[in-house]
């Protein structure tokens, strides 16, 4: 602190909070703002659920089998009488492991296939264009069909 300039120290001092910088944030992104805390309260809900919840998650309640939402379970019960609401907020914790794990490896391979393609050029660069474009024709829809016909009893596979 001691090496800071007094026109520093001034633009510290005048720098707005945090609490200010996020209201500036949600004024000019109020969908960004939306989405944000849809994802904190997502994440927090995951973190929190055993103390959210009063039920476990695979424990049967076969006196409680189809109940409708009320009171005690508000999503109701499903065969087993398991509450549907503990399910859907212990099952936010595998949603949420497996849209960072592909989000982070998606980065990794996208980031290694960038630096190779900027490092090599040339014929690497290339082939890379080539792959990712003929990768992006086979549609979802054409695949889900391939797949449905593959995985068919009706159709034997290759």
């Amino acid at each position: 602190m001691a090496d800071m300039t007094t026109d520093q120290l001034e633009e510290l001092r005048d720098r707005p909070g945090l609490f200010r910088q996020f209201a500036d944030f949600a004024r000019k992104q109020p969908l960004g703002t939306a989405g944000g805390v849809v994802v904190i309260l997502y994440i927090l809900m995951a973190v929190f659920a055993p103390y959210i919840t009063g039920f476990d998650p695979t424990e049967n309640f076969y006196q409680h089998q189809f109940v409708a939402p009320g009171a005690q379970f508000l999503m109701g019960t499903d065969e087993w009488g398991r509450d549907i609401l503990t399910r859907v907020i212990y099952g936010s914790r595998t949603a949420l492991f497996v849209g960072f794990t592909c989000a982070i490896v998606g980065s990794t391979v996208g980031l290694v296939l960038g630096v190779g393609s900027a490092y090599f050029g040339g014929m690497c660069s290339e082939r890379d264009i080539e792959t990712m474009a003929s990768a992006m024709m086979i549609s979802g829809k054409a695949m889900k069909t391939s797949m449905t016909r593959w995985n068919s009893r009706s159709i034997t596979p290759p």
